[in-house]
């Protein structure tokens, strides 16, 4: 409609010369006000609309790597963090959210798919995350999902969000006072590095406060446990399990009705630690 409207208007005023006997031979002024402005609105509506700016988060089932390839080039900062039974948690920031999610849904099982607009203007460097973390599995974990990881009893060498994770005294503005491994890679999951230091912090703490979570000595208690801690309701489960634990993800994610990440955690000091969020 507004290039034909356009079109007519250059039609017309290319006859305005000859319209008017006192004006023979001049353009209309008004006329070519108005081409001019429906000219600027047709290149409007014509020029390529850039997509948002957008941080996607979502729980993956299927082969890891095969996504990782599929994605990774339709944004930047992708982490995967692996879990058992080929369950991953993706994080990624991309302005082709349509195609990278027909992607994701093309090759496995997506759930937990959440959407966050990021600011367009570039922000300084930030501080990123320092986790404090066993050796071993966890610590690959926690590197995988973008954090630096010191040991227990180190002390972090640089201005950070500092995750203590039960296994530090580390106390500073900037550290979410998790208690556990599991608080730990749940305030992980929603650290957005394009935040203000302080604004980051809050909502890792925010997390971790909402969380329930118990440490378990016996393996036979962990189902038990699990169904305690979602009486009061919860959509995510996260297991971390003593190397020697056996327990059957799949089955007790269907028994419970909710999501269920289930970790390895080398030189943990119970059989299990349940995080429900």
């Amino acid at each position: 409609m507004v290039r034909a409207a356009t079109e007519a208007a250059h039609r017309a005023l290319a006859r305005t010369p000859a319209q008017l006997p006192a004006l023979k031979g001049s353009v209309d002024a008004g006329g070519q006000g108005l081409v001019v402005l429906l000219d600027a609105l047709r290149d409007s509506l014509q020029a390529p609309t850039a997509e948002p700016h957008l941080e996607i988060m979502f729980s993956y089932q299927g082969d890891a790597e095969r996504l990782k390839a599929a994605i990774a080039p339709l944004g930047t900062s992708l982490v995967m963090s692996p879990g058992e039974d080929h369950r991953s948690i993706v994080h990624i920031h991309s302005r082709r959210s349509g195609e990278l999610i027909e992607r994701a849904f093309g090759l496995g099982e997506v759930s937990n798919l959440r959407l966050e607009a990021l600011p367009e203007h570039e922000e300084e460097e930030r501080p990123g995350v320092i986790a404090v973390a066993p050796t071993g599995s966890m610590e690959r974990l926690f590197q995988e999902a973008g954090a630096e990881v010191i040991a227990p009893g180190h002390r972090p060498h640089r201005e950070a969000i500092v995750l203590p994770n039960g296994l530090s005294d580390v106390d500073s503005p900037a550290t979410v006072p998790t208690k556990h491994l599991v608080e730990g890679i749940a305030a992980l999951a929603v650290y957005n590095p394009e935040l203000p230091q302080h604004e980051a912090t809050q909502v890792m703490r925010e997390t971790v406060a909402a969380m329930r979570t118990a440490a378990v000595d016996d393996p036979q208690e962990i189902a038990a446990t699990c169904r305690e801690l979602l009486r009061e309701g919860g959509e995510l489960v996260t297991l971390l399990l003593r190397p020697d634990v056996e327990v059957d993800a799949a089955a007790l994610s269907e028994e419970l009705g909710v999501e269920l990440m289930a970790y390895r955690a080398d030189n943990l000091a119970t059989a299990a630690e349940i995080g429900v969020e």
